[in-house]
């Protein structure tokens, strides 16, 4: 609008009738603060407005200051109301109960410091009232908090907040159980998310919601639950894009998709990876940033992008995902027995996606449909590049389409196959089995066969035919041989399963073959632990303030240096080294840590080709949990585009100090656990000693981020179960030692119920013989003063043994000492004892360790390196351990 000359409107969105649609049936969609307290009649036509969305929920903060300002004064008024309009209009809230006054504060401090954990009994009453008071009248789930952020909105420990949890549920489901509660939503960063497993938090919802997330997110917070034996739904209560729409002129905003986008590629990737619940954030405020709704109530773009992708989302269940293109991803859906595709782009390209049918209809975000020739069966679709702003534009489509009418059978086809792993580290001059996974999804017999392309001068690996029944699932072995010659870097590596069944596309897939050299073996940082020094100074760091400093202590059974940042006033201090890696690369950054009330934990500053920078904070790597205890953080990095180098930096500011040690990069290898054995470089004696034995390459056994609780009543402290392994080999033998911390030892009944050393092998490394080779051991002594080397009966094989393998006769040597409140496990193993495990430089094998604390009562708690050793053996699971000189 031009004031006093002119006013055009432009139509481009067409918005479907999903009441009619919908019906009675809740869509998996919803809106934070879509009803709020105030005038019922506007949060009434807020509802139907949502409705008309197909939005079924309404996430709104519910401050407790606000309803019971005053101990024993509670102001349901507003609330009352808001509940009313929500269960009218058939809206389900998830009361998210937030906001501690200052009556209840455990360490009164008034208003600011809301965040601080609540008197207890305080808390639970509270959550109570609110059950008792809107279930059966709107209350669909609770929602214990918001993004307790370390030093954020959070000024605890993991701990308290898992109490928080704990009190609230038990509270909630006292009153209601059949009302849901969650965690806090959007726990970050990754190492607060796990510590509150760690501490128990997950034990006590039924939901685990994360924050503007995407797949990948969904995946690593459902790792997560499944590395303490939980199963959770996922959900995402809020996701949304800001776009400063404040003063803007309005058509500039409409044309900018960039919010808009956000909620079809998003949400598709997290459906695709089994996110059950999604929240748009949000409903409305006062610039209009976030919101969907400018404040004078006029809708943005988003609005009708909601409505069209409920609309085609309705009943839609996940059927596989492929490549389009070079640059464009495809997610399948079925609905109703027909083909729903989800199309979008990084950059923009025209793709030909196979059909099977004469045309097809293109939906764009803004529900306009368009029919498209497929001559052949195949349709040419042109796709913009994400964020595209469309201007100069008649009008705006979004980069993300919809495409339908195209034949099930045919698009199943491109689904069938999935590459494990997608992306390999291959050393040069080596060789890796590798498997495709293949999958038939139709009722009828299927039949194919996988070739895998290479560069040239490598060896090009043979074709492998397969012949499945309906729904029969397959693991097919290949192998890939990277010549001496091979150029270091990423190689693509296109994978191809062709199918005799006539019609049906070839499925396409590509793995990354991360070529290395033998300087990109194991921990890529230089004296990452702060044992090499010149001039007083680390070997490889940046150390040129007097307040790093280098502390040395007395650490599970040696000589231990590291790294201490102290106070600086308001400034941070930091130390740094920086690595060369390959862009594309998944490298895992991992350091141990502790604070003494100083925040922060840890950066990583990229450099690029062309000179430009990018730092990554420590809210984006890892953060301290505020423990003065070692704790393992691990973080996946992956090497964007044009990088040269990215420095890992510890930091911290504030008051105190903070400690830092065995900082480690290595190649990703799809675990959060990778550890080095290293070659022996003298005679080892088996006698319990471990003087003779060097301390690099130590593998943490450390804190609540890897502890598996066996009983709730367990009381965990660094004295009571902690410690560190070792591995070293030789050609015939491979060497493992632990000291433990353990306050008390108890002898077994059985050779994996007392105190003792739990290890897990895989000697494939996720190979296809992996559930056939894979096997766990067991060492300790039995009370009659036997050392036990034991491998349970259902692992055996051939050429292995069960029972006690160190017994007379045997090869193996094992020896069990305590001194005080410490225990040494040492032990020689033949490698003709471990399956087809092989040493050799740059080799990998499956590895975990842990360790079991019985307090007399039973196994109580497991502290566990790798994954797969709590409850049943998952192969699948354990750590990577490579062989290095």
């Amino acid at each position: 609008e031009v004031p006093g000359l002119d006013k055009e409107t432009l139509s481009f969105a067409t918005v479907p009738d999903l009441p009619a649609l919908m019906g009675d049936r809740p869509s998996r969609f919803g809106m934070c603060d879509l009803v709020t307290p105030g005038p019922q009649e506007q949060n009434e036509r807020n509802c139907r407005i949502a409705r008309k969305l197909g939005l079924s929920y309404s996430r709104t903060w519910v401050y407790w200051r606000d309803i019971e300002p005053t101990e024993g004064d509670l102001r349901w008024g507003p609330w009352d109301s808001m509940f009313a309009a929500a269960r009218k209009e058939g809206i389900g809230v998830n009361a998210l109960l937030f906001g501690v006054p200052a009556w209840a504060q455990r360490h009164p401090r008034g208003y600011h410091w809301q965040y601080d954990p609540p008197e207890w009994e305080a808390w639970r009453r509270f959550c109570a009232a609110v059950t008792e008071r809107y279930a059966g009248r709107g209350l669909y789930s609770v929602e214990f908090w918001n993004e307790p952020v370390p030093n954020g909105w959070w000024h605890d420990s993991p701990e308290a907040l898992a109490r928080l949890h704990e009190v609230g549920n038990a509270a909630v489901k006292a009153a209601a159980p059949d009302v849901l509660t969650s965690m806090a939503g959007g726990v970050f960063p990754q190492s607060q998310y796990v510590a509150l497993l760690a501490a128990g938090g997950g034990e006590h919802v039924d939901v685990v919601p994360i924050h503007y997330g995407n797949g990948e997110t969904v995946e690593l917070y459902r790792a997560g639950l499944r590395r303490f034996g939980l199963e959770r739904p996922i959900w995402d209560n809020e996701s949304g894009r800001l776009i400063a729409a404040f003063g803007k002129p309005r058509l500039e905003d409409i044309t900018n998709l960039t919010q808009a986008n956000w909620v079809p590629r998003r949400w598709t990737d997290e459906l695709a990876h089994g996110c059950e619940r999604i929240f748009y954030f949000s409903w409305m405020d006062s610039g209009g940033n976030w919101a969907c709704f400018y404040p004078d109530g006029q809708p943005r773009t988003s609005v009708p992008v909601l409505a069209v992708y409920v609309s085609k989302m309705l009943s839609a269940r996940y059927r596989g995902a492929f490549r389009a293109g070079e640059r464009s991803t495809a997610h399948l859906f079925e609905r109703d027995g027909r083909a729903l595709l989800v199309l979008w782009s990084d950059q923009g390209e025209e793709v030909e996606v196979p059909v099977g049918a004469r045309s097809v209809v293109l939906t764009d975000i803004f529900g306009n449909e368009r029919v498209l020739e497929a001559a052949g069966g195949t349709a040419r679709v042109l796709l913009a590049g994400y964020g595209s702003e469309h201007r100069g534009r008649a009008e705006p489509s979004g980069d993300v389409t919809y495409l339908e009418g195209a034949d099930l059978d045919v698009l199943l086809a491109l689904t069938v196959a999935e590459l494990r792993p997608t992306e390999k580290a291959i050393l040069q001059g080596t060789a890796e089995g590798l498997s495709v996974i293949v999958t038939n999804p139709y009722e009828a017999p299927l039949s194919g066969a996988v070739q895998v392309g290479v560069p040239e001068g490598w060896a090009a690996p043979r074709s492998v035919g397969f012949s499945l029944s309906a729904g029969e699932t397959a693991e097919l072995p290949y192998v890939v041989a990277v010549p001496l010659s091979a150029t270091p870097g990423r190689h693509v590596l296109p994978v191809s399963v062709r199918l005799e069944r006539p019609g049906l596309p070839p499925c396409e897939r590509r793995l990354a073959a991360n070529v290395i050299t033998p300087e990109m073996v194991g921990n890529m940082v230089t004296n990452g632990g702060f044992e090499q020094l010149e001039d007083g100074r680390p070997v490889g760091w940046e150390t040129d303030d007097l307040r790093r400093l280098l502390r040395e202590e007395q650490l599970y059974g040696g000589q231990n240096r590291f790294l201490r940042l102290e106070a600086h006033g308001e400034r941070y201090v930091h130390s740094a080294q920086a690595v060369q890696v390959t862009a594309g690369q998944k490298y895992l950054y991992s350091a141990w840590m502790r604070s003494r009330e100083m925040g922060g934990g840890s950066n990583l500053y990229e450099v690029y080709a062309d000179g430009h920078t990018r730092n990554l904070t420590n809210m984006s790597v890892f953060a301290f949990s505020g423990d003065p205890f070692w704790e393992l953080y691990t973080k996946v990095y992956e090497a964007p585009p044009g990088i040269r180098t990215v420095s890992c930096v510890p930091v911290g500011g504030g008051e105190g100090y903070a400690e830092f040690d065995n900082v480690r990069l290595t190649v990703y290898e799809d675990t959060a656990y990778a550890a080095e054995c290293l070659r022996l470089k003298g005679p080892l004696t088996i006698d319990g000693d471990l003087s003779d034995w060097t301390r690099e390459c130590p593998i943490p056994l450390l804190g609540p981020s890897q502890l598996a609780k066996r009983r709730e009543d367990y009381a965990w402290s660094p004295e009571n179960l902690s410690g560190v392994a070792f591995l070293r080999w030789d050609d015939e033998n491979l060497y493992i030692a632990a000291y433990v911390r353990d306050d008390r030892h108890v002898l077994p009944s059985e050779p994996d119920s007392g105190d003792g050393l739990a290890l897990g092998f895989d000697p494939t490394f996720r190979g296809r013989d992996m559930q056939q080779e894979a096997f766990p051991l067991f060492v300790g002594e039995s009370r009659e003063g036997w050392h036990l080397l034991v491998r349970p009966k259902e692992f055996g094989g051939p050429g292995r043994k069960t029972g006690n393998l160190n017994r007379d006769g045997a090869s193996t040597e094992v020896a069990v000492v305590r001194t005080g409140e410490a225990t040494v496990y040492e032990v020689l193993v033949p490698f003709h004892y471990l399956g087809s495990l092989e040493p050799g430089f740059a080799r990998k094998f499956g590895f975990s360790a842990g360790l079991i604390d019985n307090d007399g009562a039973g196994p109580a708690a497991l502290m566990q390196w790798g994954e797969g050793l709590s409850g049943r053996f998952e192969a699948g699971r354990l750590g990577c351990v490579t062989f290095v000189r």
